[in-house]
């Protein structure tokens, strides 16, 4: 994410979000944000919620590596989603 003016990033991916972050987020006072949605707001990911998400995609990759026809998901069924609170900023 990248704030404009002056431009530097604030997030960089990879990175793990404190509350401290998200505090700093908030109180940003730019006209616009980079990779933020401010109808979305912020999600943000626990260890469990990710837990979860690598758990569904092991067992999506383990079904479609057994040989039992059904390929690759597709559509809606591809989206494994691990959103666990959407903190909305401003």
């Amino acid at each position: 994410m990248v704030p404009y003016p002056p431009g530097f990033p604030v997030l960089v991916p990879g990175q793990v979000v404190s509350k401290e972050i998200i505090y700093f987020l908030a109180q940003l006072d730019v006209k616009e944000i980079h990779g933020y949605n401010h109808d979305l707001g912020l999600s943000v990911f626990t260890q469990e919620a990710l837990a979860r998400l690598e758990a569904k995609r092991s067992a999506v990759t383990s079904a479609s590596s057994n040989g039992n026809g059904s390929g690759p998901a597709t559509g809606a069924e591809q989206t494994l989603v691990a959103n666990e609170h959407t903190v909305p900023v401003n």
